[in-house]
């Protein structure tokens, strides 16, 4: 049987055989590259709940060190709001701010969309003054926000849409969070907590028991 020749080009046989495995080659690379891709935006979508999780936090714990004055001589003016709107002064133990000054908390619907809560206080490393801004939803979800308590010394407690400052701390805030695209569980703070908490720690032999949901 007579040799094949070096000088001779490739068989119809053997460029079938190369397309085969370049096309199964093919196939892996783009499976691979849409899974990478799926599991990047995953990821991507975990790290959004993530910081989102930590902005409700942060919200939450400046509400329970909620103070009902931001200044030991001046009465009132420590939290006023609407339905959408919420302003009041704490004091958070985040090592951001100085602890030594009631810092500013703002809670807004964006007009685009979204949620934010700004913090305007003075930085703990040179008393400067800084704002940090959290982003609670950054779709198309809104804060809806009410008041439970006594506005008016004369009337009993109920739920409320605003509230002005000179009326004290409310006995609790109610978050409630409204969109299209995503259920986030509304939420109810007691405003002050943490002080209260201490109070009854220092006065009573029983444990606090003020919970942050009704």
């Amino acid at each position: 049987m007579p040799g094949r020749d070096e000088m001779a080009g490739v068989t119809l046989f053997e460029t079938m055989i190369a397309l085969a495995v370049m096309a199964f080659l093919a196939i892996l690379l783009a499976s691979g590259m849409g899974t990478g891709a799926r599991v990047m935006g995953r990821s991507g979508d975990v790290a959004g709940e993530v910081d989102a999780a930590l902005a409700r936090y942060a919200l939450r714990t400046a509400l329970e060190h909620g103070l009902a004055s931001p200044f030991p001589d001046q009465v009132g003016g420590g939290l006023s709001g609407t339905a959408s709107e919420l302003v009041f002064y704490s004091f958070p133990d985040d090592g951001i701010f100085w602890p030594g000054v009631a810092v500013r908390v703002s809670l807004r619907n964006a007009p685009e969309g979204g949620i934010s809560v700004e913090t305007n206080g003075l930085s703990d490393i040179d008393q400067r003054e800084t704002s940090r801004e959290l982003v609670i939803v950054s779709d198309q979800t809104q804060a809806i926000v009410s008041y439970w308590g006594r506005a008016r010394p004369a009337e009993l407690p109920r739920w409320h849409i605003s509230w002005s400052a000179d009326a004290g701390l409310p006995d609790l805030v109610k978050i409630a969070f409204l969109g299209q695209d995503r259920s986030t569980p509304p939420m109810v703070v007691r405003p002050g907590k943490a002080f209260l908490q201490s109070e009854m720690s220092l006065s009573s032999l029983l444990p606090p028991a003020l919970p942050s949901r009704p």
